[in-house]
């Protein structure tokens, strides 16, 4: 099926590749100074805002979390409240909120 290791972590990579780009279709982002430094940013599509949260210092970062929270982030620009992405994803569970946060911030992108 594989001819070494090292074709199999390849196949991997052009996989999980894929993925992220399949996920990042109507995404857009923005590299702008913020009160926590220069960061990346995701841009909302209907009013060209720039979303404070998520941001991370590095794009790639960001786009594994837009890929993997698609639906969320879609959810989150389009409600008129104040609500974090946290509360989107795991609604009143005040220690599923905090995991998140957690989990997201130890691959590089910050979540509120």
């Amino acid at each position: 099926m594989f001819k070494t290791v090292k074709h199999f972590y390849k196949i991997i990579y052009y996989f999980f590749n894929f993925l992220i780009k399949k996920g990042e279709s109507k995404m857009r982002y923005r590299y702008e100074k913020t009160v926590l430094g220069w960061n990346y940013h995701v841009v909302n599509e209907k009013d060209n805002r720039t979303m404070f949260h998520p941001n991370a210092k590095e794009l790639k970062n960001l786009k594994r979390f837009c890929a993997a929270n698609k639906d969320i982030l879609e959810e989150k620009m389009e409600s008129e409240s104040n609500y974090g992405l946290a509360f989107f994803a795991c609604g009143y569970d005040g220690q599923g909120q905090q995991d998140f946060i957690e989990y997201w911030d130890k691959r590089g992108v910050s979540v509120f």
